[in-house]
C-alpha cells in the first residue's frame, strides 16, 4: 500500500530506512521511478501473498554486521508480467523441490513467486538495523 496515506509513504520509508551506502539516499526521486518502472514495482502491490523468512543476521561481505531477510511474494503470472519482473527470478510453487526453470510454463493464471532479498546493516549509533540494498534473486542463486 505504497500511496497510502499519501503517495509514495510505502517508498519513503524505505529510503528513510535506508542505509548511507543505499543510492536511494542520494538521489531519491530516481530510486521511485526506478522501482516504479521496473520488475521492482512488484512490491508496492499487485502480489497476493507475501511471508517473510527469520533475519540471518552476521558478518557482511563488506565485512559489517547486518542481516539478509528474504521475502516471498505470490501472485499470478499475469501480474508479475504487469510488473515487468524478469522470468529468470520466477518460480512455480512446484518448483522448490526440482532442479529446472519453469517459469515458462503454465497459463497467465497460474501462481508463481518471487524471492524479494533484503540486505541490512546496523548502524553502529542507533543499533537500528537499515536497508543497504533490495535485490530479486534469480533461479540460479536458489540452487545454490
Amino acid at each position: 500500500k505504497n500511496d497510502l496515506p499519501e503517495p509514495n509513504t510505502g517508498l519513503n520509508s524505505l529510503i528513510a530506512s535506508s542505509s548511507p551506502s543505499n543510492p536511494a539516499v542520494r538521489d531519491p526521486a530516481r530510486f521511485i521511478d526506478v522501482i516504479k518502472k521496473s520488475g521492482y514495482s512488484i512490491l508496492l502491490g499487485g502480489y497476493e501473498s507475501m511471508k517473510m523468512a527469520k533475519p540471518e543476521e552476521g558478518v557482511l561481505k563488506n565485512g559489517n554486521y547486518g542481516a539478509t531477510v528474504a521475502v516471498k511474494l505470490v501472485a499470478p503470472a499475469r501480474n508479475f508480467a504487469a510488473a515487468g519482473v524478469d522470468k529468470k527470478f520466477l518460480f512455480a510453487e512446484e518448483e522448490a523441490a526440482k532442479e529446472t526453470d519453469s517459469a515458462n510454463a503454465g497459463d497467465q493464471d497460474s501462481k508463481l513467486f518471487c524471492i524479494v532479498q533484503f540486505q541490512l546493516s546496523k548502524d553502529a549509533a542507533t543499533k537500528a538495523f537499515l536497508v543497504d540494498t533490495v535485490f530479486l534473486v534469480p533461479f540460479e542463486m536458489m540452487r545454490a
